[in-house]
C-alpha cells in the first residue's frame, strides 16, 4: 500500500501541465515526380530543337554526356517514381473463434495527382490487388464494383476474381491525358480466414496497367486488415513513484503508477479501476478529511506522470472508491500507463499520512 505525509505549509500555486477507406502522404515521391516531370519535359523541348536544326552549332556529344549525367542523377536519388495517391480503409475483426468470420465491406480508390499518371491508350490492361495471407474475398459479392470517373481518359474497367486472394482489374484508356482520374473499388466484402492474421492490401505488380510508369504503381498500401482475439490482461503492476511530503491546497499529486500488460491483437477499452485508502502496509489517515478527490491520468505505452488525458475521477475518496472512465487501448500488445493522484484540501491535517 502507500502512504505521504501531509506538510503542514499550503501550496501557493498549483501548476498544471497543460493537455493531445483514409489518405497517405506522398509529398516526397510527389516532390520527386514534379521534378522528374519537369527534367523530361526540358529535355525533349531540347531533343527536339537539336534534331529539327535549332541548335546548328551544338556539339552533340556534349548533349548526351550532360543527359546520361543528369538521368544518373534521378536514379542514384532511390526514391518511388509513384506520384499517386490512394483512399485506403482499416477493417478489424476482434473474435478467438469461430473462424472464418462474417464479411466486413470495404472501399478504396487509386487516384491521379496530376495529368498522365494513368498512362495513355491501354486496352485491356491488368491490375492485380492482393489481399494478405488469412483473408480471402467473397467472391459470390452482389455489392462488389470496380467503376471510374465519369467523362475522363479511362473508357472501360471490370473485374474479375484470379483466385479467393487475387482481385484483376482491366482497365482502358482514351490515346489522350485530359482528365484527373480515379478508380474506384466500391462495397468489396472481405473475411478473415484464420485468428492472429494481420497485413496489407497490395499491388504486387502482376498485371500490366501502367501507372507512372509503371506495373507497381501504387506500392503503398491500399487498406490494412487484422483479424484475432482482443487483447486480454497479462498482468497489473502498482508502484509508488512518489513519496515527497504533499502540501496543503495542492491538486493532482502522483501517488501511484499502475502498469498494465496487454496480449493479444484488437484494440479495447479499459473502463473501471477499484481502489481502498486503507491497507496492511500502508493506509490514508483520516482520508474523509484530508483527501478532496482522486483522478487516474492515462499515458498510453509511455511511462513517466503526466496529466494530459484524464481517464477519470472521484470526489471525497474514502475506503474503498471507483474510478470510471474509457479509454481506447489502440497501440496493440505491451505495457500501458496510469497514474493515480490525490488532491489535498486545506482544511487536510498537517503531519497525518
Amino acid at each position: 500500500m502507500f502512504f505521504m505525509e501531509i506538510a503542514k505549509a499550503k501550496c501557493d500555486l498549483l501548476k498544471i501541465p497543460n493537455s493531445n477507406i483514409k489518405f497517405h502522404s506522398l509529398s516526397r515521391e510527389n516532390s520527386f515526380n514534379e521534378q522528374y516531370t519537369y527534367f523530361i519535359n526540358k529535355m525533349k523541348h531540347l531533343l527536339n530543337k537539336i534534331f529539327y536544326g535549332s541548335f546548328k552549332n551544338f556539339y552533340f556529344g556534349r548533349c548526351c554526356v550532360i543527359i546520361f549525367t543528369c538521368l544518373l542523377g534521378f536514379v542514384e536519388t532511390g526514391h518511388s517514381q509513384c506520384s499517386n495517391s490512394v483512399k485506403t480503409f482499416s477493417k478489424s475483426w476482434c473474435q478467438a473463434a469461430p473462424y472464418p468470420t462474417d464479411t466486413a465491406t470495404v472501399s478504396f480508390a487509386i487516384y491521379e495527382v496530376g495529368l498522365g499518371g494513368f498512362k495513355k491508350n491501354q486496352g485491356g490492361k491488368k491490375i492485380e490487388i492482393t489481399l494478405p495471407a488469412g483473408f480471402e474475398f467473397y467472391q459470390g459479392s452482389a455489392t462488389a464494383n470496380v467503376a471510374n470517373s465519369i467523362a475522363g481518359d479511362i473508357t472501360a474497367a471490370s473485374f474479375t476474381y484470379l483466385s479467393a486472394s487475387v482481385l484483376e482489374i482491366t482497365l482502358s484508356t482514351v490515346n489522350a491525358e485530359n482528365a484527373i482520374d480515379t478508380i474506384f473499388f466500391d462495397n468489396f466484402e472481405i473475411f478473415a480466414t484464420t485468428s492472429g492474421s494481420s497485413g496489407d492490401v497490395l499491388n504486387l505488380g502482376g498485371g500490366n496497367f501502367k501507372i507512372d510508369g509503371s506495373v507497381t504503381c501504387p506500392d503503398i498500401s491500399l487498406g490494412s486488415l487484422i483479424a484475432g482475439p482482443e487483447l486480454v490482461v497479462d498482468s497489473v503492476r502498482v508502484n509508488q513513484t512518489n513519496t515527497s511530503v504533499i502540501n496543503q491546497l495542492c491538486g493532482n499529486q502522483e501517488i501511484l503508477e499502475i502498469k498494465v500488460s496487454f496480449s493479444g491483437i484488437c484494440p479495447r477499452a479499459m473502463t473501471q479501476f477499484d481502489f481502498n485508502t486503507a491497507g496492511d502496509a500502508g493506509f490514508t489517515q483520516n482520508p474523509g478529511t484530508n483527501l478532496s478527490n482522486a483522478k487516474v491520468y492515462f499515458t498510453g505505452q509511455t511511462q513517466g506522470f503526466a496529466t494530459t488525458n484524464l481517464f477519470g475521477s472521484a470526489n471525497n475518496p474514502s475506503g474503498a472508491f471507483t474510478i470510471n472512465g474509457s479509454q481506447s487501448l489502440t497501440s496493440g500488445a505491451g505495457d500501458y500507463y496510469f497514474y493515480l493522484t490525490y488532491s489535498i484540501p486545506t482544511s487536510s491535517t498537517g503531519g497525518e499520512k
